[in-house]
């Protein structure tokens, strides 16, 4: 009997790897997709003035604006891992 409990462990081990990397994948797809400019979704979010608008934004602001939550970003890492300590 306890062999076929370890049979039927090692054979779910690939499907649970599968399923936590592709679990990991996606949510780190959704995160980069969030409207923050430092990330993909800023980008997005900083096109779209351009469609309706006709014209871009400023290089300056958009650089202040990366800058900012780039360094929001940052921050928040430390003040999670401060938080995972204590």
């Amino acid at each position: 009997m306890d062999a076929e409990t370890s049979e039927g462990a090692s054979n779910e081990a690939p499907i649970f790897r599968l399923y936590f990397i592709a679990t990991i994948s996606i949510a780190l797809g959704l995160t980069n997709l969030l409207p923050i400019p430092a990330l993909d979704g800023g980008r997005i979010v900083l096109t779209l003035p351009e469609l309706f608008l006709r014209r871009r934004i400023p290089q300056n602001v958009e650089n202040y604006l990366i800058s900012l939550s780039f360094i929001a970003m940052i921050l928040l890492m430390i003040i999670i891992t401060y938080q995972g300590y204590c």
